[in-house]
């Protein structure tokens, strides 16, 4: 079990231990964006199709999609606490990254 903060980029580290029996838990910064998956090719369309979905902009709520999964917990120190998922989205990249 490997537990990170904001600071590091814990997609990245996903991504480079994907083949280790290892789970990771981070928070991910409030700026960041990320990318859903492609839209599936539109029959007759021509030209090169697109290598990426939708931006999914943490600080945007009117670019989130439906969430996957959503939890609701009731927590002694916070009160009710309610997490979404959403499945595929991953981050865009750039140069300036490891």
């Amino acid at each position: 079990m490997i537990v990170s903060d904001a600071g590091d980029d814990v997609t990245r580290l996903a991504w480079a231990l994907r083949d280790l029996p290892a789970e990771l838990a981070g928070r991910v910064r409030s700026d960041r964006v990320t990318r859903l998956p492609k839209p599936p090719r539109t029959h007759g369309v021509n030209g090169r199709p697109p290598q990426h979905g939708p931006e999914f902009r943490f600080t945007k709520p009117e670019t989130w999609p439906e969430p996957a999964i959503t939890t609701v917990t009731d927590t002694t120190n916070d009160g009710k606490t309610e997490t979404q998922a959403w499945d595929r989205a991953h981050p865009r990249l750039t140069h300036r990254s490891s």
